[in-house]
């Protein structure tokens, strides 16, 4: 079995590629999000707000809560969501576009992966990925 942090990062690496996808095409990307059961299957996490254009701050907050809640039943062992937000990133004094990782693991692993990006005639330019400690909110220390 893998470590924490390697788990994580596979199951982000799984969903980033729709991510960007999204991105070239539309402009914009809805947060989306993906769990591994605690059996080792990969599952895509939606979460309804029963809106057809639901606000995104929205959408991270219910599948937070899908989060949480699949954590305390036992159900997943690592989640990650990702969604559009502007950052700091480390030595610049002004905020800019990213796509945020929230990955989560039961193992006591948290963690936020930045990708800060520019978009420009649907060609997408990431700058430095930068990554800060989680908020373990899925599962707790």
């Amino acid at each position: 079995m893998s470590n924490p942090k390697t788990e994580v990062e596979g199951l982000m690496n799984r969903i980033l590629p729709f991510v960007k996808k999204q991105l070239e095409d539309d402009g914009q990307f809805y947060p989306c999000a993906g769990a591994i059961r605690t059996d080792g299957e990969f599952v895509v996490v939606a979460t309804e707000t029963g809106e057809e254009f639901p606000d995104p701050r929205e959408l991270v907050e219910w599948t937070k809560r899908a989060f949480r809640k699949g954590a305390k039943e036992g159900k997943y062992r690592a989640t990650a969501l990702i969604y559009d937000t502007l950052v700091m990133p480390p030595g610049q004094d002004q905020k800019v576009d990213a796509i945020a990782a929230a990955l989560d693991h039961k193992d006591g692993y948290s963690v936020v992966v930045f990708f800060p990006y520019v978009l420009s005639e649907s060609r997408l330019e990431f700058g430095e990925v930068f990554a800060v400690e989680g908020e373990y909110d899925v599962f707790g220390h």
